[in-house]
């Protein structure tokens, strides 16, 4: 399934993209192993075009976490590095989760 152009994210709809904008590029030159990036400022996430599917799933279930911290107000209360710390330790379970789970993903969607 393809990559979603935009997602809701409480109250914000957030752009997503596989492809390296600028912006992206200015931070992967600072850190090499960045594989995504929340923009909270255009509302934008960005992921590294050359991620595998399933590690892309990953990354965007990452850079979306950062998206909810962002919105609740919680990544202002955390010490640093203690947001990342959070992301990378959901990210997994998350996406395994939600993959493992069809029929709760289609019970929370239901209208």
């Amino acid at each position: 399934m393809a990559l979603p152009a935009r997602i809701k994210v409480g109250p914000l709809t957030y752009r997503v993209s596989s492809k390296a904008a600028s912006h992206d590029r200015e931070q992967v030159e600072q850190k090499s192993e960045l594989d995504g990036v929340c923009d909270h400022t255009k509302q934008q996430i960005s992921l590294s075009p050359q991620l595998l599917p399933d590690a892309s799933r990953v990354v965007l279930v990452h850079e979306l976490l950062h998206a909810i911290f962002h919105i609740t107000g919680l990544g202002h209360d955390m010490e640093d590095g203690t947001e990342e710390k959070l992301c990378r330790v959901l990210e997994g379970p998350l996406v395994m989760l939600l993959r493992d789970n069809p029929r709760l993903v289609a019970h929370l969607t239901e209208r």
